[in-house]
């Protein structure tokens, strides 16, 4: 009659541990797995909300006949949500920039305009547009009253 020795915890573990299997390289474990099937259906098309990326997911395993647990895609969009977001905004265009309604004026009629309208509220200004050294009075005079005149064939009082 053979009997064998007890073995202490630590020799069970050892033991255990020594005869631990090994998967074979060209296999992927599950959470790996779903991971690229994920990211798979990611790449496929855009998605406008995540519930619609986790039913895709679910759908795509079903197809390719993947077994999966709840932790198993928790984990799998875990690990892909820290790359990548899972919804994309969808792109946006530019609004094109409206059409100019009225005449373009220069900077001296703009200036006029201005200082015609801080004259009528009676604001002083605080200070000025442009240096006092660039202004030519002649020249402010006679675009105030331009400026006055396309403002009348407007409709606009000053």
């Amino acid at each position: 009659m053979f009997i064998e020795r007890s073995r202490t915890s630590r020799q069970s573990a050892r033991a255990k541990n020594s005869r631990k299997k090994t998967t074979p390289p060209d296999r992927i474990d599950g959470a790996r797995l779903l991971t690229r099937v994920l990211r798979d259906v990611l790449a496929a098309e855009t998605f406008e909300h995540e519930s619609d990326v986790i039913e895709a997911f679910k759908c795509r395993l079903a197809r390719l006949r993947i077994p999966w647990t709840n932790d198993g895609l928790t984990e799998a969009l875990r690990v892909v949500g820290s790359n990548r977001p899972f919804v994309q905004a969808p792109p946006t265009t530019p609004e094109p920039a409206p059409e100019a309604t009225g005449p373009i004026i220069g900077p001296d009629e703009a200036r006029a305009l201005l200082a015609a309208i801080r004259a009528r509220l009676g604001q002083v200004p605080l200070r000025t547009i442009t240096p006092a050294a660039w202004r030519d009075p002649e020249a402010d005079a006679k675009a105030e009253e331009e400026a006055r005149q396309r403002a009348a064939e407007m409709g606009i009082t000053l």
